[in-house]
């Protein structure tokens, strides 16, 4: 047996099909009900604390891009409207 395949298989801590299976999140509550699960499983001893850290790192740049994503649908509707009035303005001089 390779040294390297030994401690990989004495480090595992979980095994994937103990845990449960989620879609990817389309929103902040579905990364907060991921996150609520994943604490469960850390405390129940099926999620490795490692991949929960892994998880909580990628859900804080999930976040990020649901708010820079907002606020981009925010700034496109402003600048149509800015645009609307805009037309108005020259249309009525």
């Amino acid at each position: 047996m390779e040294l390297g395949s030994k401690g990989g298989r004495r480090r595992a801590a979980c095994s994937p099909e103990d845990l449960k299976e989620f879609a990817a999140p389309q929103s902040a509550a579905d990364l907060r009900d991921l996150l609520a699960q994943s604490i469960i499983e850390i405390r129940t001893g099926r999620l490795d604390p490692k991949l929960a850290n892994s998880i909580s790192y990628l859900g804080s740049g999930f976040l990020r891009a649901i708010e820079v994503s907002d606020l981009e649908s925010r700034l496109a509707a402003l600048e149509g409207r800015r645009e609307l009035v805009d037309v108005n303005t020259q249309a009525q001089n």
